[in-house]
């Protein structure tokens, strides 16, 4: 009876223990599971803001690079503005007075041949504004005058010009315009009894609609133009409307930053013209906002999109993935822990890369709106390119006719060679704004030709010799030191160099002082040689702690005596890239009230055969008893490049355009004619096609003549198009006539 019990004892023991172990297992299990899911939701979470993060970086990119094309769209309509302003002025200038009678009619003729002629469905308004406030306005409804005492207001902060976001007089008092001012000098215009003070033309902000008009975001994308101090000066809604107050930046201050730049730093960022990109939440709703400067004016773009747009259902995936996982995970996490983490992350992958491709999809959309917009910019950058070069060509042309006549006075012949010193310089400048190459890449080119040191120093000084005129400056020029005076390098941006210099010289020293330049060789061997110039003033000079940063962008010394001297800030800064891009160096002294001093060292080669080489020169380049075939379409150039090559002895037959090119050449025997010289841009037929058309003639010497290209079209695709089309050479307006007579006894030489 006592061995029943104790066997009914150990089988409940092992009872008991079976259970122990299973419950220790079942609680090791569940343990294993809940830490499995853990790292699994954190693994999850960890990728997902990685997601997050990268996908922030793709749209940023996309958005900013819409925002800059919007602020290129805007720099081009500001600039065809100016331009519309600078013949205005020349008419007014033409005029010189008139009778306040005749100034409805007047204005009203020059608003339709300028500003409506710009560009049909634009309305531009035209304002003249005299030194007694009396405003004179040309709009496309009628002529209004009347006094203007908001006047003092724009022009309080700038002399010159500037560009300003106001509401006009008798019209809507809710519509703002852009208006363009220019300050004129007194008495350089009258109307009656008092001088003209200010022109101005006046763009309705509704024509900045056509920058903002993106595709691809669903109606749902905002545009704001901002002042520096983040007033709103105009916006463009193409959804609800978002924010209503005028100071943007108030409204965002008590926003939730959620990616990017805080508002301190998106506030900095516009301040030193940088682009930035945020995330945030606003209202209850998230945003991107993307921020621009515009390079001409303080003024910024801010655009924003809401998430949702951009990323479609992401959120709400994003919300159900955690709970989505730990499902997954109670349920077959025991024997399937690894497979599911894999699914899982696989999973959220195709899904993420799904909207990922979905939202680029939208801003590549968008981006390619942007694009096409860039390339009418480029095409009217083209087009302007063309038309500046045409009239400098026919103004380079003359000068040189004139000094080429016998018993010119020695003033006359002075102020010829000032002309012509000017007017290349005037063309460096036209290049530099115009190459489309270097404003897409963001830097300059360094070229190199042969040029005189002392000629070139004479030529900047001419240029900035009218103002220190006016000023009783005087100016000391000392060039003894210099042992070797042909050079070889980058002439132009030498004398932009010095330009940019002695126009500070002048401009900060008050009159009667005094400005000295001082021109030093170092180091010189018999290829190469060190050259020293120091521009010394005794102008207002700078403190201590603005020479600092004198070679900063945009910086500007803003107290004392120096507050009425305004200006973009950008010159020294210019200078000193320049410089460095010369292998040079520049440095300043200066003491504040007594003057400054710049000196800038830059390495040339030294071209010491240079005489030699220009007797043989004359020579050999002779085009004396040639037969040319010249075709320009405009009168002054044809004539100017006609009697420039007939004065070198050569014969020229003449055409206005392509036709009668091809015309001219079919009409003279084989071998008639040596080498054609061919403009570009024609009416009835183009250079291109008619040098096409020529080639394919069924003669032998249309295969082989010489055709040149001499054209203001300047850019480097101009220059490829011409050659595909067959020219052997393509020269850019404006031309000298050593340079032509230079091509085309090359091109003859390398025929025979």
């Amino acid at each position: 009876m006592g061995i029943l019990p104790k066997k009914r004892k150990e089988e409940k023991d092992k009872t008991q223990s079976y259970h122990e172990q299973r419950f220790y297992h079942g609680m090791a299990a569940m343990i294993s599971i809940v830490v499995v899911i853990i790292v699994a939701i954190y693994l999850t979470f960890i990728y997902s803001e990685q997601i997050q993060e990268q996908f922030f970086k793709e749209r940023s990119k996309n958005l900013l690079n819409i925002s800059s094309k919007v602020s290129d769209m805007m720099y081009s309509m500001i600039n065809d503005v100016w331009s519309c302003l600078d013949t205005v002025e020349y008419q007014i200038f033409e005029r010189k007075e008139i009778e306040e009678e005749e100034i409805e009619e007047w204005m009203e003729g020059i608003h339709r041949s300028v500003c409506i002629k710009r560009k049909e469905e634009k309305r531009d308004i035209l304002l003249f504004i005299d030194e007694k406030s009396q405003y004179y306005m040309a709009t496309e409804d009628g002529f209004y005058s009347g006094n203007w005492h908001n006047l003092s207001l724009l022009t309080k902060e700038h002399e010159g010009e500037g560009i300003y976001s106001t509401t006009l007089p008798y019209l809507e008092e809710n519509q703002n315009y852009v208006l363009l001012l220019r300050e004129l000098r007194e008495g350089e215009f009258r109307i009656k009894d008092t001088s003209l003070a200010y022109i101005a033309v006046c763009i309705n902000t509704n024509d900045f609609k056509e920058c903002f008009e993106v595709d691809g975001f669903e109606n749902q994308n905002f545009f704001y133009i901002l002042s520096k101090d983040g007033h709103r000066l105009f916006r463009y809604e193409q959804g609800d409307s978002f924010i209503d107050v005028f100071n943007v930046f108030n409204a965002l201050v008590d926003c939730e930053i959620i990616r990017g730049s805080s508002l301190m730093e998106l506030k900095n960022n516009l301040k030193e013209k940088k682009e930035g990109c945020s995330e945030f939440l606003y209202e209850g709703k998230k945003y991107y906002v993307s921020s621009t400067s515009l390079e001409f004016i303080d003024w910024f773009i801010l655009m924003f999109v809401p998430t949702e747009v951009l990323a479609s259902n992401y959120d709400s995936f994003l919300k159900t993935t955690f709970t989505f996982s730990t499902i997954i995970a109670f349920l077959v996490v025991i024997l399937f822990v690894s497979i599911i983490t894999i699914f899982l992350l696989s999973y959220t992958d195709r899904k993420l890369v799904k909207q990922q491709t979905e939202a680029n999809e939208k801003l590549a959309r968008a981006a390619h709106i942007a694009r096409n917009a860039s390339q009418a910019k480029t095409e009217f950058l083209s087009n302007m390119s063309h038309d500046i070069r045409t009239p400098i060509n026919g103004i380079m042309g003359m000068t040189e006719l004139a000094l080429k006549q016998e018993n010119n006075p020695p003033k006359t012949i002075d102020c010829l060679k000032k002309i012509d010193g000017a007017t290349k310089h005037l063309m460096s400048l036209i290049n530099d704004i115009l190459d489309m190459s270097r404003i897409e890449r963001g830097k300059v080119e360094i070229t190199n030709s042969n040029f005189n040191i002392l000629t070139v120093m004479e030529e900047c000084v001419s240029i900035v010799y009218g103002e220190s005129e006016k000023k009783e400056l005087q100016f000391v020029v000392d060039t003894k030191g210099v042992l070797h005076d042909n050079l070889f390098g980058d002439d132009l941006h030498f004398r932009q160099i010095m330009i940019n210099i002695l126009g500070n010289a002048v401009k900060f020293t008050p009159n009667g002082g005094k400005i000295e330049i001082r021109v030093k060789e170092h180091q010189s061997d018999s290829r190469k040689g060190w050259f020293e110039i120091q521009i010394e003033d005794t102008g207002i000079g700078m403190k201590p702690e603005f020479l600092e940063k004198i070679f900063d962008p945009f910086c500007q010394e803003d107290s004392g005596s120096r507050s009425e001297y305004t200006g973009t800030g950008l010159g020294m800064a210019i200078t000193k890239n320049i410089v460095e891009l010369m292998e040079g160096t520049i440095a300043v002294e200066s003491k504040y009230h007594e003057g400054s001093c710049f000196t800038v060292t830059l390495p040339f080669m030294i071209n010491s055969r240079v005489q030699k080489q220009e007797v043989l020169a004359g020579k050999e380049q002779s085009i004396q008893g040639l037969t040319i075939l010249l075709v320009d379409d405009n009168e002054l150039n044809l004539e100017v490049a006609k009697e420039l090559l007939e004065l070198e002895g050569a014969k020229v037959i003449t055409a206005w355009n392509g036709k009668e090119a091809l015309e001219r050449f079919e009409a003279v025997k084989e071998e008639g004619i040596d080498i054609i010289i061919m403009d570009i841009m024609m009416p009835v037929m183009d250079g291109l096609t008619a040098t096409r058309m020529i080639r394919q003639l069924d003669r032998r010497d249309a295969k082989v003549i010489p055709i040149v290209a001499m054209t203001a079209n300047a850019f480097r695709e101009d220059i490829q198009k011409s050659l595909e089309a067959g020219m052997n050479e393509h020269i850019s307006k404006p031309v000298e006539s050593d340079t032509i007579v230079s091509v085309i006894v090359k091109l003859l030489k390398d025929r025979r």
